[in-house]
């Protein structure tokens, strides 16, 4: 009796909707049979229009006629070509298509029989990976499913919830590049609390942000056997790597993890590398294209110090000049297990690959350099054959130049500018007193500071001005001409740089930072930050409050 009604019913519904269909230019239908199954009902009928003729039959779906201008669809191809399968899935996957409206992927039903399921870049909106899910369910073969690029959103993350927090055969899940943001990332989180069997998942280009850090570090903290997890292409930053590095610490299970194309510098690319130091499992780690630079190999080298398990280190275009790369050579020294580093495309000059290589008489376990296209000189290349003679150790590296590579300062430890702005913005921001900085650089006393002394001073001090720039910065203070600058001649100069700075603050925080000045007050503050350098009592710009247009007083 069940089944009559329905039949009666979707009969009903057909009749119901032959008015919609007529105004699409549909004439003269007639229904001869319906068949019925769990998820729709199929019509056998006959209609006639001006271009059509006779054509046998069509889906009826939800009551609705599914008319096509080409009714022999992939549906009805896939229909024939599985009808006889037993292979449950595929009817699964047939029905779920008729009851949600969607042409059946042929691309979806070759590979129902295989151990990897691979969809990638086949947009899916919300219907289509729902069939798919449906069909899976009761799939056991399936192991690897990856759906890359198919933007399934927040509802495709609910869907393959509902699919795997219970399924055992899928291990290993790629996601990236699906738009799934905060709310498909809270679905995911709630996958790990239930899956204990998905080994490897990728999340990368997803659009998370620094608020969603706290959902991954849940799923490192979780009960899962999660050994590979990919956050490259998202949105993480300082705070990120804060929250990610201190649960790397606490996680026992991960092998491979990939940080790249992030935003991850300062404290946090620190606590990733304070990770390492209790973390006994990680092998891979790749935080290429980030902002690692001095604080970054601080805490790598810190890391590396106690870590013996990590075997392949990615830190290529990173900022990392020679005294960073130098930092991360003293942890690699009291390390034991590192066989492969990665650091090309980093601003090292000719000297940083030098360094690296005279390094390793001190790091025997590792086999292979990727210094990427940086150039090198003979010297280099003459080191690196002495070590091939006595070891395996590989490198890769760029075009060599014969000619002896004059000496360069370490790029990183600068910033570009106007130098004499650099220098009293700097001692501006970091609030040092002049006659503090003026005894520093005069060494010997006589109340002046020579070149010599200048150039001391200034490498003491760490300001970030070039060598060369020096002269520039001497002859714009020394004001009597002498070659030498005296106290007054720096109080006068840093007066006047205090002046502009004022005026320019006068007149809004817009103008101030369009100007020269500002522009360098924005170099440093990008600067300290990726150098580890804390600014006692200073917050943001400094910069008077604006209301309405109009400057508050400060």
């Amino acid at each position: 009796m069940e089944k009559l009604s329905l039949c009666i019913t979707v009969f009903l519904l057909f009749k119901e909707s032959l008015s919609g269909a007529s105004k699409e230019g549909y004439y003269g239908i007639f229904p001869q049979t319906i068949s019925l199954d769990d998820y729709g009902a199929k019509c056998s009928v006959t209609y006639t229009n001006k271009e059509k003729g006779f054509v046998p039959s069509m889906w009826f779906v939800d009551g609705v006629p599914i008319l096509s201008e080409n009714y022999k669809t992939e549906l009805n191809v896939a229909l024939r070509r599985y009808q006889s399968s037993s292979d449950v899935s595929r009817k699964d996957y047939l029905r779920a298509c008729k009851h949600c409206g969607v042409v059946p992927l042929s691309v979806f039903l070759r590979q129902l029989g295989e151990r990897n399921m691979s969809l990638r870049f086949q947009l899916l909106p919300k219907n289509a990976i729902k069939s798919c899910a449906i069909a899976l369910l009761r799939n056991s073969r399936i192991q690897s499913l990856d759906l890359e690029g198919c933007q399934i959103g927040l509802y495709g993350a609910q869907y393959m919830f509902d699919l795997l927090h219970r399924k055992t055969n899928i291990t290993e899940v790629n996601l990236s590049g699906n738009k799934l943001g905060t709310e498909g990332l809270r679905w995911i989180v709630r996958l790990f609390h239930s899956n204990h069997h998905i080994k490897s998942i990728n999340l990368s280009n997803n659009q998370f942000e620094d608020t969603d850090a706290v959902y991954i570090s849940e799923i490192l903290h979780g009960d899962n056997i999660v050994h590979e997890l990919n956050l490259s292409h998202n949105n993480f930053s300082v705070e990120s790597g804060v929250v990610i590095g201190s649960a790397l610490g606490c996680n026992d299970t991960i092998k491979i993890l990939n940080l790249s194309w992030n935003h991850i510098r300062g404290k946090g690319a620190h606590a990733i590398g304070l990770g390492l130091q209790r973390n006994s499992t990680i092998k891979i780690l790749n935080v290429s294209w980030n902002g690692f630079d001095i604080v970054g190999c601080h805490g790598l080298a810190h890391g590396l110090e106690k870590n013996n398990t990590l075997a392949d280190l990615d830190i290529s275009s990173n900022r990392i000049g020679v005294m960073a790369v130098s930092k991360l050579m003293e942890g690699l020294k009291r390390n034991s297990s590192l066989e492969i580093l990665r650091i090309g495309n980093n601003p090292l000059t000719a000297q940083g690959p030098l360094l690296v290589l005279h390094s390793m008489k001190y790091i025997p376990h590792i086999k292979y350099i990727d210094f990427g296209l940086q150039p090198v000189d003979m010297d280099f290349v003459t080191t690196l054959v002495s070590f091939q003679k006595s070891r395996d150790l590989h490198a890769t590296y760029g075009k060599v130049c014969l000619k002896p590579v004059s000496e360069d300062e370490d790029p990183t430890m600068y910033i570009r500018g106007d130098p004499v702005n650099i220098m009293f913005e700097f001692i501006r921001m970091k609030e040092i007193d002049v006659l503090d900085l003026f005894i520093t650089f005069d060494t010997d006393g006589s109340h002046s500071v020579t070149w010599d002394e200048f150039k001391e001073g200034v490498q003491f001090s760490k300001i970030p001005v070039r060598l060369r720039d020096l002269d520039v910065i001497i002859k714009r203070i020394d004001i009597n001409l002498d070659g030498e600058i005296n106290f007054s001649e720096l109080m006068i100069a840093q007066k006047e740089h205090n002046l502009r700075v004022r005026k320019l603050m006068d007149k809004g925080e817009r103008v101030f930072l369009q100007s020269d000045i500002g522009q360098v007050h924005q170099e440093l503050l990008t600067w300290f930050e990726d150098k580890g350098v804390f600014l006692k009592k200073y917050t943001a710009l400094n910069l008077p409050k604006e209301k309405n247009g109009e400057n508050k007083d400060t």
